[in-house]
C-alpha cells in the first residue's frame, strides 16, 4: 500500500511540476532595432513625399482676397444632414483619372500624376493666376483624402490602414496594426 502511495504522490508532483511550467508566459521582450548602434544609414535618401497616383482623391482648395473668385475654383456640393450636422456646403474630392488628369473649374484637365502634394500646389496655382487681378497670389492647399498603407506579415491585424496625415513612419504602421506577434 505504501508503494502505491508514493507512486501516486511521484505522479501527482510530476503533473503539477508540468502543470505550473505550463502557466509560464512567453516573454516579449523582444529588441525592435537590433544592431541599431553600428546601422550604416548613409545610403538613406531621406524622407520620403507621397506621389500622386491614379484612383487617388484629392481635396484641393483654393483661396484669393475675393471669396467669389475662390468660388469658382471650388468643386463644392450642397450637404445633406448626415454629412456635417446640417446645411450648408462641402468640398467635393477630385478623382485621379486612369490617364492621370483631374478635371478642374475652368482650367478643364490638369495633369497630376508622378506629383508630390507641393508640385501640384504649384502647378494649379501657376494655371490659376492669369484669371485673377494682376499681383494676386492665390493659396492652393492639396490634400490626399485617400492616402493608405498595407501592412502584411506577422502583426496583430494586417491589411489595408489608412493613414490621415499622408505621412506614417515604419512604427506606426506596426502601431495600427496591433504590432508584431511573436512570431514576427
Amino acid at each position: 500500500m505504501k508503494s502505491i502511495s508514493k507512486i501516486f504522490a511521484a505522479s501527482i508532483a510530476v503533473v503539477a511540476s508540468f502543470a505550473l511550467a505550463g502557466c509560464s508566459s512567453i516573454s516579449k521582450d523582444m529588441e525592435y532595432f537590433q544592431g541599431v548602434d553600428y546601422a550604416d544609414l548613409s545610403a538613406s535618401k531621406g524622407l520620403y513625399d507621397a506621389r500622386i497616383m491614379p484612383k487617388d482623391e484629392l481635396t484641393i482648395t483654393v483661396t484669393t482676397s475675393d471669396p467669389d473668385v475662390s468660388k469658382q475654383f471650388s468643386l463644392t456640393a450642397n450637404s445633406s444632414s448626415y454629412r456635417n450636422g446640417g446645411g450648408g456646403r462641402y468640398e467635393i474630392p477630385y478623382l485621379v483619372e486612369n490617364d492621370g488628369t483631374i478635371n478642374f473649374p475652368l482650367l478643364g484637365r490638369v495633369s497630376v500624376q508622378g506629383l508630390t502634394k507641393r508640385e501640384c500646389e504649384d502647378r494649379i496655382a501657376a494655371l490659376i493666376k492669369p484669371y485673377l487681378a494682376n499681383g494676386e497670389n492665390p493659396v492652393v492647399t492639396v490634400e490626399m483624402s485617400s492616402y493608405h498603407i498595407t501592412v502584411m506579415g506577422e502583426v496583430g491585424s494586417p491589411g489595408v490602414k489608412v493613414v490621415s496625415g499622408n505621412k506614417m513612419s515604419l512604427l506606426e504602421a506596426l502601431a495600427s496594426a496591433g504590432d508584431l506577434t511573436v512570431y514576427g
